[in-house]
């Protein structure tokens, strides 16, 4: 008996398995990391791995943030792919974080 090779569908969906799960821990080290303990503002409950990437409205973002905001508050926040999206939906409170605490 000879030692045969997997064939090449196992072997391209384990490399699949293991590169998700390269980026799962990836994604669970950086957002550690990033926010530090400190919690994001509400938002859409998240998909596993992919988060909020199918909630991020690609036509007339601006009325998907509105219904969004009116939901979860002025501020929400949508992560995707290991990036984090902020969405202000008060021009007050958007001129004080980018003017009064951009030196922060």
């Amino acid at each position: 008996m000879t030692g045969q090779l997997p064939s090449p569908t196992y072997a391209t969906l384990l490399c699949g398995v293991c590169l998700l799960l390269v980026r799962l821990y990836y994604s669970t080290l950086t957002f550690s990391a990033r926010s530090r303990g400190r919690p994001l503002p509400p938002g859409p409950r998240p998909l596993p791995i992919v988060g909020h990437l199918f909630n991020i409205p690609k036509l007339l973002p601006w009325k998907a943030y509105r219904k969004y905001s009116q939901q979860y508050g002025k501020i929400i926040s949508l992560q995707a792919m290991g990036q984090t999206l902020i969405v202000v939906d008060d021009p007050e409170i958007a001129v004080n974080l980018l003017e009064k605490r951009s030196g922060i």
